[in-house]
């Protein structure tokens, strides 16, 4: 039998504890739609399905995740506590930036959900597409 290779992206989402993935044709994050607004980032990464004869009963088996790509965050801004505090981007930007130099944080990101998370540049910021 032949292997068959199989993309998928996986959207992980807040306060989603499941994240869940579908079937995709390839990795164009151009293409990338996300599903809703709790929506905040994506992964990519494929699979490899074969069907073999075990004991007269075809069996499916699947690898385990292949490829995963790095995590995208969809529509998010990277910003130094300079920069947030220069633009003021949302009404709480002071209560935002307490929590984020409480943190210690040089750069971090803003979700499109709204939350700030620290950012060291392993994960890819995609801006808003708008």
């Amino acid at each position: 039998m032949t292997a068959i290779v199989q993309q998928y992206i996986q959207y992980i989402a807040w306060p989603d504890t499941q994240p869940h993935a579908k079937e995709v044709a390839n990795r164009d994050i151009s293409k990338v739609v996300m599903p809703d607004k709790y929506t905040y980032a994506f992964i990519f990464f494929e699979l490899v399905k074969e069907t073999v004869e075990i004991n007269g009963e075809q069996v499916e088996l699947t690898s385990s995740r292949r490829k995963e790509s790095p995590l995208y965050y969809y529509d998010a801004k990277v910003y130094t506590p300079a920069q947030y505090a220069k633009e003021r981007p949302v009404a709480n930007w002071k209560t935002v930036l307490a929590y984020v130099k409480k943190n210690g944080w040089k750069r971090f990101v803003i979700l499109r959900t709204g939350e700030p998370l620290p950012y060291n540049g392993e994960k890819i910021v995609i801006p808003s597409p708008k």
